[in-house]
């Protein structure tokens, strides 16, 4: 089992109708694929965290996917690592969309960084799973 972390940003603001597109083409594939995760999206920054979860191969080929899509660029993995078990085995994809006020409430984050300043000590998956149980996440 293994895990992908990854940091993007989004070409143009997002609205809902954008985000809802994303997030169904997202579980048809993941679920094809038997991957799991979480996606939050910064709406000040534009930015997307990202974690998926399976098998190496089925990780890839989702992650091949992503890298072609045309919503997003500057795409950083930020851990990419062999897992015991599924952190978000739950959910095809969760997604939360955060504010600049739950952003500022990230150990670590100032307003003058952004979601990339994630990659230290595995700060990027605390997040996620952080965020994933105390916010109302959408389950997809």
């Amino acid at each position: 089992m293994h895990h992908l972390i990854y940091v993007s940003t989004a070409t143009k603001y997002l609205n809902t109708d954008d985000l809802l597109d994303i997030l169904n083409s997202s579980v048809g594939g993941n679920a094809a694929h038997n991957i799991t995760g979480f996606l939050i999206y910064a709406e000040s920054e534009r930015s997307f965290i990202q974690v998926l979860e399976g098998d190496e191969a089925d990780v890839d080929i989702t992650f091949d996917r992503i890298l072609k899509d045309h919503r997003h660029h500057e795409i950083v993995v930020l851990e990419r690592s062999v897992i015991e078990e599924r952190s978000f085995g739950a959910w095809s994809m969760g997604f939360k969309s955060l504010q600049h006020h739950l952003l500022m409430m990230i150990d670590g984050y100032s307003p003058v960084s952004n979601l990339r300043t994630l990659a230290k000590d595995g700060l990027a998956l605390k997040v996620l799973t952080i965020f994933s149980k105390i916010n109302n996440v959408t389950d997809f």
